[in-house]
């Protein structure tokens, strides 16, 4: 017996729950598979000032995000120069945005979905998908094997992997090969000051850092660069990297032991085509930015949502807005593009260094 649903999700990150939230509130049968497990840790933790109507249309309200996750107070930049400049997120024309626990996040945007018309399955990834006189045909696996289930839709919120939209066709134009490796350490600051609630930014000749306080007790440092650092050494390198980084090492000192470790894929890509017939793509799996961009989690949270009315519109017959959808998102990448080379460009220090060199061509 093959299982029939409306729309099958693939990713039950922010932008497939985001999706998930519309699409099942408009009555529509929803299955949201995902290859994690549902408390897995995600890296981003950052929500700008600019979320604020896309939670407000996904039911939140602030006081509830007060509460489980850290107001933002801005950034502390060491770029293009050794001496601090910085961002004063009190007084940006948007407000204080969050520092947010991701678990947590995550927990609430599915308290959002309507289970009455929603089923989840974690540890479960896409395999494949074939058209099929209602739809697609779409083949999942799990720990125990295959399955196959048929939805008249596809969303694919798999992230920088865009799995459903490769076995769909699509392809992505990558135009960077930028590497994230996450340091979580524990803090003895289960609920810091708003002194202590700042983001860290420090360029250094091999790339760059972002480290920050996150709930829970705990501080997470990225290790931006093109090197992937191997798994058996990963800590031997730790030092000498730091030592180009003085501010973000004396972080480093004031927190505790490394508690966690990994690495992630963090370049800059788009597809081809975002969206086609009976499939959209949403989040980074549609196009993903540098990191640096911060837009990570409210650009999920909103693709999810107008990927979502997307669908809804062309399992209605209207097929316009996904036409819309598609081109907005390679207009919004290309504006990406040129905002990240000006960002880059403001780092004048080590030009000839190979990681800053094709960044600022």
């Amino acid at each position: 017996m093959m299982f029939k649903f409306d729309v099958l999700i693939a990713g039950a990150g922010p932008a497939g729950l985001a999706s998930a939230i519309v699409l099942s509130r408009a009555g529509l049968s929803i299955l949201v598979v995902d290859k994690g497990r549902r408390n897995d840790f995600r890296a981003g933790e950052h929500l700008g000032p600019t979320a604020r109507e896309c939670l407000k249309r996904l039911g939140f309200e602030e006081k509830g995000l007060d509460q489980d996750h850290y107001s933002f107070a801005g950034m502390r930049i060491f770029w293009g120069s050794d001496r601090a400049s910085y961002q004063d997120a009190l007084f940006s024309l948007g407000g204080l945005g969050w520092v947010l626990d991701r678990t947590r996040f995550n927990e609430q945007l599915g308290e959002k979905v309507e289970k009455s018309n929603c089923q989840f399955l974690y540890e479960t990834s896409i395999q494949g998908a074939t058209p099929h006189p209602d739809g697609l045909a779409i083949t999942l696996r799990d720990k125990s094997g295959k399955r196959f289930v048929q939805s008249s839709f596809l969303v694919d919120a798999t992230g920088r992997v865009a799995k459903g939209a490769r076995l769909m066709g699509a392809k992505a134009k990558i135009d960077d090969r930028l590497i994230g490796t996450c340091f979580l350490q524990s803090s003895d600051r289960v609920d810091p000051g708003q002194s202590h609630k700042w983001g860290h930014l420090e360029s250094c000749p091999h790339g760059w850092w972002f480290s920050t306080e996150i709930p829970g007790g705990r501080r997470a440092s990225y290790w931006m660069s093109d090197k992937h650092l191997p798994n058996i050494p990963f800590l031997d390198g730790l030092n000498s990297l730091l030592t180009q980084a003085p501010q973000t090492k004396a972080l480093f000192e004031q927190s505790g032991d490394i508690i966690d470790k990994f690495q992630r894929p963090a370049h800059s890509q788009c597809l081809d085509h975002c969206a086609g017939p009976r499939w959209i793509a949403v989040g980074d799996a549609a196009s993903s930015f540098d990191p640096m961009a911060s837009e990570g989690i409210a650009k999920g949270l909103r693709t999810g949502i107008e990927g979502a009315e997307a669908v809804l519109s062309a399992l209605a017959g209207n097929h316009t807005p996904m036409l819309s959808y598609d081109n907005a998102r390679k207009e919004e990448y290309k504006t990406h593009l040129s905002l990240k080379t000006v960002h880059y460009r403001n780092e004048q220090r080590w030009t000839s260094e190979p990681f800053w060199a094709k960044r600022q061509l």
